[in-house]
C-alpha cells in the first residue's frame, strides 16, 4: 500500500512540474541539455532523473535533475522546425551546456527500417536542400553512442516542415537527401548547436515505417518509441558522467519461445530496454550485475534455431539460457516440476544422438534449484499428447520431457561454441496430457520457469 501510495504521489508531482508554473530563475550552466518536442518523450527522460524540479528561464519551464552525478536540464519545445531552432538556442544561451542532445521519435522512409529502431545521426540535412546545407554530427559521441548501443544503427536523418505519409513521398525524400528517417525538428536543434560551437547527439526510434506510415500508427507506436529513445539518451549521458565507466557487456543471452514466458523473465529485470536488431526484437536489462538480453524466438525448430543464433551472433554472450514450459512424458514427473536438462534427444529422428548441455551451469543450477530434477529431455517436431508417443520417447532415450525447441537451440549454441543451461517446468504431465490443461496450467509454469531462470542468473551474478 505504502508503496503504490508513493508511485501515484510520484506521478502526481510530475504531472504537476508539466501542469503548473516555476518560479523564475537566473540562468545557470548545465553540462548536458536536452531538446524534445513532445511530452510524451521528454517525461521518459525526466522519470529516469533523480531530485527532478522545475525552473523557468525567460517565460519557459525547463525540468533539472540529475542523471548519475551531472546535472541534466530538458526542455519540451513543440513540434517543428521554427520552434526546434529558438528552443535549441535558448537551451545554450540559458545554459551553457558542454553538450546537447536531441532525441525522439522518427520515420523511416527506407522499406529496409522496422518499427522500434534506435537511430543514431551520422549527418543531418533539410528537406530541399543542397549539400552545402547538410551538418555533419560529432563523430566523437555518435561514435561512443554506437559503441554503447551496438544494436542502433548510424544513419543521416532529414528534416522537413510537415508529415510525408504516403511511400512514393517517402522515396522521393530518401533518394533526393540519401537519408533513412526523417522528423521536423533534429536538423534545426543542429544548426543551433553548430552555430554555437556545443556538440550534439541525436538519438531517435522509429514510430512508424516506409510500410506502415499513417497518423493512427503513431499512438500505437509512439511512446514506446520514446521511451526507447529515452533510454538509449540516458545510457550515453551516465558514460559520459563516468567515463571510467566499463562498457556493458551481455553475460547472459536467454531465449524462450512464447511472450507469456517472456514477460515473467522481463517483469524481473531492471531497467528494460527493448531493441530491434536485424529486424528481431529484444530486450536488454539488467538481473543483480549480470547484463541480460532476452529474446522471444516463437515456437518450433525453425524459429528456436534461428532465435538462438540471432542472439549468439549479435551479443557474443557468455551464457545461454533457454527457459520456458515444457511437457513430462514419464510418470513420476509432476505438473510444475522444474527440469535442468543434462542432454536432449532429438525425438523425431531415427538417430537418438544427445547434444549435452554444459556441465558446469547444470550443476550450478541445481544448486540454486534443490527441488529440480536433472534429466534427459526430448524435442520433437510437433505437439502430441498420445501416451504411446511419450512411451516410445522415454524407452528410447531416458528422457523426462518434451518440448519443440530444445534440440534445435542445443545445435546452435555447440556449433557457436557457447555454454547452454536449459530449464524447463512442467505444464502437463504423462497422466495429465492435453491441449485443455496447457491452457489451464502453462500461465503457472511459465512464470514458474521465469522465476527460476532468475534465480540461476542471481547465482551467476555471485559466483561472478
Amino acid at each position: 500500500m505504502k508503496k503504490t501510495f508513493a508511485c501515484g504521489l510520484a506521478l502526481l508531482l510530475l504531472a504537476g512540474l508539466f501542469a503548473c508554473g516555476a518560479p523564475e530563475a537566473e540562468p545557470e550552466k548545465v553540462p548536458f541539455a536536452v531538446f524534445t518536442a513532445m511530452k510524451v518523450e521528454a517525461k521518459q527522460l525526466i522519470n529516469r532523473m533523480d531530485d527532478v524540479r522545475a525552473v523557468k528561464v525567460e517565460g519557459v519551464t525547463y525540468w533539472r535533475g540529475r542523471i548519475g552525478e551531472a546535472e541534466v536540464v530538458v526542455g519540451q519545445f513543440g513540434m517543428g522546425l521554427k520552434k526546434a531552432q529558438a528552443g535549441a538556442e535558448a537551451l545554450i544561451r540559458n545554459f551553457q551546456p558542454d553538450t546537447l542532445f536531441v532525441y525522439g521519435t522518427c520515420g523511416a522512409i527506407v522499406p529496409e527500417l522496422e518499427i522500434h529502431e534506435t537511430l543514431i545521426a551520422d549527418a543531418f540535412c533539410l528537406k530541399g536542400g543542397s549539400d552545402a546545407d547538410t551538418i555533419p554530427a560529432d563523430e566523437a559521441l555518435a561514435s561512443l553512442a554506437q559503441e554503447l548501443l551496438p544494436h542502433a544503427r548510424r544513419v543521416r536523418l532529414v528534416a522537413e516542415g510537415g508529415f510525408s505519409w504516403t511511400p512514393k513521398a517517402m522515396e522521393r525524400i530518401a533518394d533526393a537527401s540519401g537519408a533513412v528517417a526523417i522528423d521536423l525538428e533534429s536538423y534545426a536543434v543542429a544548426k543551433a548547436a553548430r552555430a554555437a560551437g556545443v556538440p550534439l547527439l541525436a538519438i531517435r526510434c522509429t514510430a512508424n515505417t516506409w510500410h506502415y506510415s499513417t497518423l493512427p500508427a503513431w499512438p500505437k507506436n509512439g511512446p514506446v518509441a520514446a521511451d526507447m529513445a529515452a533510454r538509449a539518451t540516458e545510457t550515453v549521458i551516465r558514460k559520459l558522467t563516468n567515463p571510467e565507466q566499463a562498457k556493458p557487456r551481455v553475460t547472459v543471452a536467454a531465449l524462450t519461445a512464447m511472450e507469456m514466458e517472456a514477460k515473467h523473465l522481463i517483469d524481473r529485470m531492471e531497467a528494460p530496454l527493448p531493441m530491434k536488431v536485424a529486424g528481431k526484437a529484444f530486450t536488454r536489462g539488467q538481473i543483480g550485475n549480470i547484463e541480460i538480453v532476452l529474446h522471444q524466438c516463437g515456437m518450433g525448430l525453425d524459429k528456436a534455431e534461428a532465435g538462438a543464433r540471432a542472439l549468439m551472433e549479435n551479443f557474443q554472450p557468455d551464457v545461454l539460457i533457454l527457459f520456458g514450459m515444457s511437457g513430462g512424458i514419464a510418470p513420476g514427473v509432476e505438473l510444475y516440476e522444474t527440469v535442468i536438462a543434462d542432454a536432449v534427444f532429438p525425438a523425431w529422428k531415427d538417430d537418438w544422438t544427445a547434444i549435452p548441455t554444459d556441465e558446469a551451469l547444470a550443476a550450478l543450477a541445481a544448486q540454486a534449484l534443490p527441488d529440480a530434477r536433472r534429466a534427459a529431455i526430448a524435442t520433437g517436431n510437433k505437439m502430441t499428447w498420445r501416451k504411446s508417443d511419450y512411451d516410445r520417447i522415454s524407452q528410447a532415450c531416458g528422457a523426462v520431457a518434451v518440448d519443440q525447441e530444445s534440440w534445435a537451440v542445443a545445435k546452435a549454441a555447440q556449433e557457436l561454441g557457447v555454454p547452454l543451461l536449459i530449464i524447463r517446468s512442467m505444464s502437463d504431465t504423462y497422466d495429465n496430457s492435453s491441449l485443455l490443461g496447457f491452457f489451464k496450467y502453462g500461465p503457472i509454469s511459465a512464470e514458474k520457469a521465469a522465476a527460476d531462470a532468475e534465480t540461476v542468473i542471481r547465482k551467476l551474478a555471485e559466483m561472478d
